[in-house]
């Protein structure tokens, strides 16, 4: 009987792990891998990674140079949703772990190991509610709208659009705008990559990232409390990939980033340091991979 219930056990983990590895935290993966199939998106790719190589030689000539960009946070709530309770204290505090992240001053970054001390990336990025709006007026940067729409679809993106019964985008060029909201597929949130057009959505404008409410700063959730989701997908918005590059990994792609391991597939809960793949230690305490909040700690 102990011997059954011993097998039982290892069954009911090992389906509860391999269920978690089959949904992934965003959608990035599917999106960048459709999009491949593109020439016009291919030729995208190259072009910006040309101007990453020219904006990295134009930064290294100031390192102590920092931007500020400008955000502007679109709470989009159903009115059936009861908990959707997301106060501006709420939104300052996960901007607060946005700036933190991005100017590698979060306190757990400690928790990097020794190993990748040396490539802890500090991409000095400030990020302040935007304080004047697309029109001239004074804003604070947050607006409210309340749907009929009862969950937005990851793949309609409908949650940008007044048409679709959510927020019309402020001009990308000039606001990072995110949404939040109630998603349906059961991803956090997510982001494109810039190189995707605009012209796949039949509403226009699509830039920016979606949250689903859950998941937006610090919460509840056992596993993602700690604002991480957010930093994560405003990594794809800046054209990051996954640690594993595209698709499902498999040591036959990276991340662009070549101080980042190649890692053969996403991490997720709380892995042990160190885990070993593709010949090498894998970061996957970057900001960038699956795990839990409380893990995720630097860029590279």
């Amino acid at each position: 009987m102990k011997k059954l219930l011993n097998i039982l056990l290892l069954v009911c983990i090992n389906y509860t792990v391999n269920a978690q590895k089959q949904h992934p935290r965003c959608h990035f993966d599917s999106i960048h891998e459709e999009h491949f199939k593109s020439h016009e998106y291919l030729e995208k790719l190259k072009e910006e990674e040309r101007a990453l190589e020219r904006f990295k030689k134009q930064k290294s000539l100031r390192s102590n140079a920092s931007y500020t960009i400008p955000v502007v946070v679109h709470i989009v709530k159903n009115a059936t949703v009861t908990d959707m309770d997301i106060t501006d204290v709420d939104i300052h505090k996960q901007i607060a772990i946005l700036n933190a992240s991005y100017n590698a001053t979060n306190e757990d970054l400690s928790q990097t190991p020794e190993t990748f001390e040396s490539v802890i990336g500090n991409p000095s990025i400030e990020f302040c509610l935007a304080s004047v709006d697309p029109n001239g007026y004074s804003t604070n940067g947050i607006t409210r709208h309340t749907s009929d729409v009862s969950y937005f679809s990851s793949t309609l993106d409908n949650v940008k659009h007044a048409v679709g019964g959510g927020v019309d985008a402020w001009d990308p060029s000039s606001y990072l705008n995110i949404w939040v909201t109630k998603i349906s597929s059961g991803v956090l949130g997510y982001s494109y990559a810039p190189s995707k057009t605009t012209s796949a959505s039949p509403h226009g404008l699509v830039h920016g990232v979606v949250i689903d409410y859950n998941y937006f700063g610090e919460n509840d959730h056992p596993s993602f409390n700690m604002g991480k989701t957010l930093v994560h997908e405003v990594g794809h918005y800046f054209n990051l990939m996954h640690p594993w590059g595209k698709g499902s990994g498999g040591c036959d792609y990276d991340d662009g980033v070549e101080d980042t391991p190649i890692s053969e597939e996403a991490y997720y809960d709380i892995p042990v340091h160190p885990q070993v793949s593709c010949g090498s230690v894998d970061m996957f305490m970057n900001y960038m991979d699956y795990v839990n909040d409380s893990v995720m700690v630097m860029f590279s």
